[in-house]
């Protein structure tokens, strides 16, 4: 949604906030994986966003999606996961946050800011890679 175009059932313009596109994973079943990645996964930070400022390294969170975000600009990345292959799973730019976890979903070991934050839809933009 806050990129330039997604391909979840076709083809469609997003908002543009963003250069790039969303994605369908590109895993299949000789890989031992399945479209949509569901389950724990640990992110990689590679850049700290001000809402993880108290998420331990290696902290796993819960996924359910079968896309992804390909940003043009990869100074935006915050995150990445690995599922057959590294994506990005969440990006950071000024006041902007976007992620590929569900709402509400606590990681592993508890972070209570990071839900906080999730919890306050005044204050987050997220996309919405989830599989319906």
């Amino acid at each position: 949604m806050l990129f330039d175009t997604g391909y979840e059932d076709g083809v469609h313009q997003g908002l543009g906030l963003f250069r790039g596109s969303c994605v369908r994973f590109d895993v299949d079943e000789t890989m031992g994986l399945k479209v949509p990645h569901m389950g724990w996964n640990q992110l990689d930070v590679l850049r700290r966003a001000p809402i993880f400022r108290d998420l331990p390294e290696g902290a796993n969170v819960y996924f359910v999606h079968g896309y992804h975000v390909v940003p043009t600009d990869e100074s935006i990345i915050a995150t990445t996961t690995d599922y057959g292959r590294p994506f990005v799973s969440s990006i950071w730019r000024d006041n902007v946050m976007g992620d590929a976890v569900p709402p509400g979903e606590k990681p592993e070991g508890g972070v209570g800011d990071f839900v906080e934050f999730r919890g306050d839809v005044r204050s987050r933009v997220l996309f919405d890679s989830r599989v319906r």
